[in-house]
This record gives structure tokens, C-alpha cells and sequence, in this order.
């Protein structure tokens, strides 16, 4: 368990890394396909072994839960986009 946490946050730097060290065209693509599949890889995660736990332990609220946890986190997304993200001339909507 512990080599997985400390995997996923050695995994999760590379991102930070990568935009730290400039901002060309190939940099860019290749950070937005690396969320991408990480975000894949989260929705598929929670979909395929969460959310059959949930509606074990919760049968009459899983659902609920589920959509509450999505909308949470993305409000915290849209939170950290509002307060962080630099104007650089994108608006992602």
C-alpha cells in the first residue's frame, strides 16, 4: 500500500515538472494527453471498483454518492482554476 501512494505521488510530479521546464507546442500536448489518461484512469477506477463497494455498503444512496463526490471534486477544479490559472489568453469553458 505504501509503494502505491508513493508511487502515484512520484507519478504526479511529472506533470509539475514538465511545466516548469518551458512551454513549447510538443510540451504542451504531451502534459494535456498525460491528464487526460490520468483522468481516465481515475473515472475508471472509481467506476469499476468503487462504485460497486458503494452500492454494496450504500444500495439506497450510491448513486447519490457517487454524483456528490464528481460535483465536489469538480468544484474543487473549478476553484483551483479560478484562483491559479495564468491568463494566457485560453478560456476553457
Amino acid at each position: 500500500m505504501l509503494s502505491i501512494g508513493i508511487g502515484s505521488f512520484i507519478v504526479g510530479l511529472i506533470p509539475g515538472c514538465m511545466v516548469n521546464r518551458g512551454q513549447s507546442i510538443q510540451r504542451k500536448l504531451f502534459l494535456s494527453a498525460l491528464l487526460c489518461f490520468g483522468g481516465g484512469v481515475l473515472l475508471a477506477t472509481s467506476m469499476l471498483h468503487m462504485f460497486p463497494e458503494t452500492k454494496e455498503e450504500l444500495p439506497e444512496y450510491a448513486e447519490l454518492v457517487f454524483c456528490c463526490g464528481f460535483l465536489v471534486l469538480y468544484l474543487v477544479d473549478e476553484i483551483a482554476h479560478y484562483f491559479f490559472a495564468k491568463d494566457d489568453g485560453n478560456v476553457h469553458n
